[in-house]
């Protein structure tokens, strides 16, 4: 299976999701040009938050949920009684992730300072602190090992195929559609210090 967004309004809903995805993930995405190409009075500035797009960053994960439910729901022609199974404990194993993701990201900038403390690394600590993200993992492990056997008892052989299907061509386009949005922006940016010149 290779489905994709096709639908110009699916197309603009998952867009306007992408403006959100770069709230979680700022650090990682940064503006749309790269930093050696900035401007003196464009440093600094970020993109537009969410809330003044006139979306609220939950407002937009409850938008892809939405549209995943839906492609999903079809991709997979799962019954009623199988959505009402999965659906709560996917949402479930994601917002566990989230949360061992933020353990690590925490851990890592604790770790930094205990590595880079002048007056030396405390071992103890560092140790302590290494085992508390072991501890996030392995509970998410465990999460994602039982929720994995869960599907295997809600769904025939063929849909467990078409959800790995499903969830790889559904990464794929997020991933392409954040492409396409940066490009917007950029194209936006510039055509915006171009008007500036005139």
């Amino acid at each position: 299976m290779n489905r994709r967004f096709t639908s110009k309004p699916i197309y603009l809903f998952l867009i306007i999701f992408l403006f959100a995805a770069a709230l979680n993930a700022a650090a990682q995405v940064g503006p749309p040009w790269p930093e050696k190409d900035k401007k003196p009075e464009q440093k600094g500035n970020p993109a537009p938050p969410a809330e003044e797009q006139g979306y609220k960053k939950e407002e937009l994960r409850e938008m892809l949920e939405t549209l995943r439910v839906w492609k999903m729901t079809k991709a997979l022609e799962l019954t009623e009684e199988q959505s009402l199974k999965i659906f709560p404990r996917m949402n479930e194993i994601e917002k566990a992730r989230e949360a061992a993701g933020k353990v690590r990201a925490q851990a890592a900038e604790e770790l930094k300072k205990m590595v880079n403390s002048p007056a030396g690394p405390d071992r103890e600590k560092i140790s302590e602190k290494l085992a508390g993200i072991e501890k996030a993992e392995s509970e998410l492990r465990s999460k994602e090992e039982k929720f994995r056997e869960e599907i295997k008892s809600l769904l025939s052989p063929v849909q467990q195929a078409k959800l790995v299907i499903f969830l790889k061509d559904f990464e794929e386009d997020v991933k392409r559609m954040v492409a396409e949005v940066r490009g917007m922006r950029k194209e936006a940016a510039e055509k915006k210090m171009q008007q500036k010149r005139k």
